[in-house]
């Protein structure tokens, strides 16, 4: 009998729901004979090049790193000195740029320390 049913004739108890799963109703990934939930789950097409894919990715990230500081001076436009002040005007369409960039730079270096991390683990495991 399903937990389903077990509820709807009436059972409550959490023993006569949880005895009434058999083990054919248990989809296949949640049995006790799985040593890890996600082994089943791999990176097939890049399961030998991960570390490359990782310095590619931290490269990248250098680049557009470069690209955020040359967008964000680039914001920034001196226009006149009055008094002896300095006065600047933003542009934030370059600012923008330049967030973006930090951005996708961040998520590229995360990407990269999950490659790797996940590439040691794997191999802890072998």
């Amino acid at each position: 009998m399903s937990p389903e049913r077990a509820y709807l004739n009436g059972e409550t108890s959490v023993s006569a729901i949880t005895t009434s799963v058999t083990r054919d109703e248990v989809p296949a990934d949640r049995l006790k004979e799985v040593p890890w939930q996600g082994a089943s789950v791999g990176f097939a097409t890049w399961a030998g090049r991960s570390p490359l894919r990782a310095v590619a990715e931290v490269l990248v990230a250098i680049v557009l790193g470069g690209l955020t500081w040359w967008c964000w001076h680039r914001g920034v436009v001196f226009t006149a000195t009055r008094r002896g002040i300095a006065l600047y005007r933003i542009e934030g369409r370059w600012w923008a740029i330049a967030v973006g960039a930090a951005t996708v730079a961040g998520i590229l270096l995360l990407d990269a320390g999950r490659r790797m991390t996940a590439q040691a683990s794997r191999q802890h495991y072998r």
